[in-house]
């Protein structure tokens, strides 16, 4: 029944990668360094930096400390460079300790409840109470339930020698297999024993290799692919006539103030803005009182928040 549990975290944490609510803002500014940026939120979540709830708008933020992130019925992508992410599922806490203020490295993640996704093109070091490894270069889902308790990984790519914390057992695995580790819990505490120089191990013992279908496998890495955000549906009748009115910039409409964030240079026919491509670029203007799109601005490629069609809301800055 434990397998069962954990697998069920896995199911949830990619659903924010098929279509998610609300639309992308940007980042004030792009930096030199690559920090984590704060790509997409959805539903209840609460971001805090260095204990600091962030207020307004989430989406586009750059993250330069301590930051941790719980979700209730919501979910958060969070980009770590340029090509890496993590996606953080329901119902889930997940620390990030430190970011470097020179490099905006980050070098651990700890897990604290609930589950995770992330896409991996360095090494770095996954923690919950009862895991700690580095984890190379791969694509990976990892749940953690402290009631049990019980830490998962699925690989959906790469390898990794899976164990419970600092424990002599360990098992290898590949893309397309999954196991967890069962911990030890009395009196509401997990239970670890302690050697030499205060070396703490988990007490539990891994459970059995499974494989993951084909099906379930497929439907994981679709949940890898870039965010294709729901645009807003244009208004009918009346309400359409009112909008229009408002709108003194074209193509596209927009009113003054508003802001256009358009894909420009994407090949014909693709669905997202194709930024591995170096002729495209992600541009935002915004609408002048002249009625002119003007003061643009170029946003690095770990910065992006442009789709395929260009959308336009309020700027925020």
């Amino acid at each position: 029944m434990t397998q069962r549990r954990g697998g069920l975290a896995v199911l949830c944490v990619l659903g924010i990668m098929g279509g998610a609510s609300g639309s992308p803002t940007p980042a004030a500014r792009s930096v030199k360094v690559a920090y984590p940026v704060l790509r997409q939120v959805e539903g209840v979540t609460t971001v805090r930096q260095k204990g600091e709830v962030l207020k307004g708008r989430l989406p586009g933020r750059i993250l330069r400390e301590q930051v941790l992130v719980e979700t209730g019925k919501g979910r958060v992508r969070l980009d770590l460079s340029a090509d890496e992410f993590v996606i953080v599922g329901e119902d889930s806490e997940l620390l990030m300790p430190a970011i470097d203020g020179d490099t905006g490295t980050l070098e651990e993640l700890e897990l604290r409840r609930g589950s995770f996704g992330i896409e991996l093109k360095k090494a770095r070091q996954i923690r919950t109470p009862i895991y700690r490894d580095r984890v190379e270069e791969g694509r990976y889902i990892f749940d953690f339930n402290p009631d049990i308790p019980q830490v998962g990984v699925t690989l959906l790519r790469g390898q990794l020698a899976f164990r419970g914390l600092e424990s002599e057992e360990r098992s290898e695995l590949r893309a397309g297999e999954r196991q967890s580790f069962i911990g030890e819990i009395a009196d509401g505490r997990i239970q670890y024993d302690i050697l030499l120089e205060g070396r703490k191990v988990a007490r539990g013992k891994l459970g059995a290799k499974e494989s993951v279908k084909p099906a379930d496998l497929a439907a994981f890495n679709r949940g890898f692919e870039p965010i294709r955000s729901k645009t807003a549906v244009k208004p009918k009748g009346a309400a359409a006539q009112e909008g229009a009115g408002n709108q003194i910039c074209r193509q596209p409409a927009g009113r003054f103030n508003d802001c256009a964030f358009t894909c420009e240079n994407n090949p014909k026919g693709r669905k997202v803005c194709d930024l591995e491509n170096p002729k495209v670029r992600c541009v935002r203007r915004r609408c002048l009182a002249s009625g002119q799109w003007g003061d643009e601005f170029v946003f690095a490629k770990h910065l992006a928040v442009c789709e395929a069609t260009p959308v336009v809301h309020a700027c925020d800055y």
